[in-house]
C-alpha cells in the first residue's frame, strides 16, 4: 500500500524485536533512496515509520481466512489501479490481481 503496509507472519520471536528491526531496516532503506525511487519523502523528514504499530492475535482459521482476504484485498478496496505496485507485493500470486473466492485451502507454510 502507498501509505501503510499489513504483514501477516508467525513469530518465532518477539514480535516487538522483529518490528523494530524490519523498521530500522527498511527505514534506512527508503530514506538513502529517495531521491533515487522518487518515494516523495520530504527532505526535512527525519524519519520514516510512524512509531506505533498495531497487531493482533489469529484466533482460528476463520479469523486467519478472514485477515487474508482483507489484506489481499486491501488494494483494490482503496481503488487503487491494478497496474498499481500495490498488487505486486501481497505476497501471493493468483492471477488478474484477484484474490481467490476461498482461502479454506491455503495451507500456512
Amino acid at each position: 500500500m502507498p501509505n501503510h503496509v499489513h504483514v501477516l507472519i508467525e513469530t518465532k520471536i518477539s514480535l516487538i524485536k522483529i518490528i523494530q528491526t524490519w523498521k530500522s531496516f527498511t527505514g534506512k532503506k527508503a530514506m538513502e533512496n529517495n531521491e533515487k525511487y522518487h518515494l516523495g519523502i520530504p527532505k526535512e523528514a527525519n524519519t520514516f515509520w510512524m512509531p506505533e504499530y498495531f497487531d493482533r492475535f489469529i484466533r482460528d482459521e476463520n479469523h486467519f481466512n478472514n485477515v487474508l482476504k482483507y489484506i489481499l484485498e486491501n488494494p483494490k478496496q482503496a481503488n487503487l489501479p491494478l497496474h498499481h505496485p500495490a498488487y505486486k507485493f501481497t505476497g501471493c500470486n493468483f492471477g488478474k490481481n484477484e484474490a481467490p473466492a476461498s482461502f479454506t485451502n491455503i495451507e500456512p507454510s
